[in-house]
């Protein structure tokens, strides 16, 4: 079966608690950029949604050298999120 897309009415509504994340490179071309899959789990670490980000010599490649750190401080900037241990 392919896709099917049905709207839905009266439109639904919800309240999902986002636990934690997960980041993880979908691809990376050597000195240019790097795409990375940003998955949200709820508590039950169900994924919730993905977001699909580009990181590229414009907003971080360059200051990126493998650090991982970095790019968990880089995605939380681009999604405007706070992280807590």
């Amino acid at each position: 079966m392919n896709i099917q897309e049905v709207n839905v009415y009266p439109n639904i509504k919800r309240t999902v608690n986002i636990v934690k994340m997960n980041i993880r490179v979908m691809d990376m071309t050597l000195f240019e950029n790097i795409i990375l899959s940003v998955t949200f789990l709820n508590e039950d670490n169900i994924p919730v949604e993905t977001k699909v980000l580009k990181m590229d010599k414009s907003n971080g490649y360059d200051e990126w050298m493998n650090d991982d750190g970095y790019v968990v401080e880089w995605v939380k900037q681009q999604l405007q999120i706070g992280i807590y241990a």
